[in-house]
């Protein structure tokens, strides 16, 4: 994965998370819901803060390994690396127009193995968080 790519990536997927996870703090009907109260979301210097009634996630980018970092305060610390999706595979989490398709996906082995961001956030906050 080339530096600039890593980058488009990386804050298509953060803006993405940012939007939905504003909807949610609307706290709108027609929302899913959430598994925590959700109280403030910022997005600065390339860290996204998500401040909640179970404590304080961060999501930020590692340019110089190309993979997001989460601290969560349920999980813990979390590594993802992009994984392209297959040709004519299953669709994964999109990179948005003139990036290539596939998942922000945990490579660490044990507990939590092959599970994408997408997943952990949905699990951790809410079925409303959306990654791509």
């Amino acid at each position: 994965l080339e530096l600039n790519q890593f980058h488009a990536l990386a804050n298509y997927t953060l803006d993405h998370i940012l939007f939905s996870l504003e909807a949610l703090c609307d706290l709108s009907p027609d929302m899913p819901p959430t598994n925590v109260e959700l109280s403030d979301v910022e997005f600065s210097a390339d860290v996204l803060t998500i401040t909640t009634d179970r404590g304080i996630w961060l999501l930020n980018k590692q340019p110089p390994n190309r993979q997001l970092w989460l601290s969560s305060p349920i999980s813990g610390p979390r590594r993802f690396d992009w994984i392209a999706a297959a040709e004519g595979g299953e669709k994964g989490e999109e990179g948005g127009e003139g990036l290539p398709r596939g998942r922000w996906v945990c490579l660490r082995k044990g507990d939590g193995y092959g599970t994408s961001l997408g997943e952990y956030l949905k699990r951790e906050i809410g079925e409303g968080v959306e990654v791509g």
